[in-house]
């Protein structure tokens, strides 16, 4: 381009534009409106991508099983993440719950007790129903920061890990 006279550079352009080469204010005009079109598109599709309508459905719907000991009750909850699902579920059942990010704190102002038992940890085991064997099923990787939308029903068991075997010493005894 440093060969090219910027006059003869300018009537390329308005040739290839179809605009008069003495008319450089319209075309620059008419580019700064193209760039402006293209980048309110992408800005409302990025704001469409990202944020809630209000008529938009939440990606977990689950019904939550809470058990301990005596204490059993299902509970239905919704939310952007299945913390939030799980958050609206027990929150609205009068369960009282809290959570750091993915992890369960305590529930029913029961948390973790790793000192009481020297065979088993203690705490908020969680199992997710499994139709493919018809039953709970528990796994180190399992929690709820990595469960899928489309699990329908989770549960919070307050139960022991063996300490060597890390399997859970029992289950949940309530089927959905």
């Amino acid at each position: 381009m440093s060969d090219v006279h910027p006059k003869v550079y300018i009537h390329e352009l308005a040739l290839i534009s179809n605009t008069n080469p003495s008319d450089t204010m319209g075309m620059n005009k008419g580019i700064l409106a193209a760039v402006v079109v293209v980048v309110i598109i992408a800005a409302a599709g990025a704001a469409f991508m990202m944020g809630d309508s209000p008529d938009e459905e939440y990606d977990y719907n689950i019904k939550f099983l809470v058990q301990d000991g005596d204490f059993t009750k299902w509970c239905e909850g919704s939310g952007d993440t299945a913390v939030e699902a799980a958050e609206d579920a027990l929150k609205s059942a009068d369960i009282d719950c809290v959570f750091n990010g993915d992890n369960v704190v305590s529930i029913l102002n029961k948390s973790s007790d790793y000192e009481s038992n020297p065979d088993q940890y203690i705490y908020w085991l969680q199992f997710y129903w499994d139709e493919a064997i018809d039953d709970w099923n528990w796994s180190m990787s399992v929690g709820l920061g990595t469960i899928e939308p489309d699990v329908e029903y989770y549960c919070f068991y307050y139960g022991g890990l063996d300490r060597d075997t890390f399997e859970p010493v029992s289950k949940p005894t309530l089927k959905p």
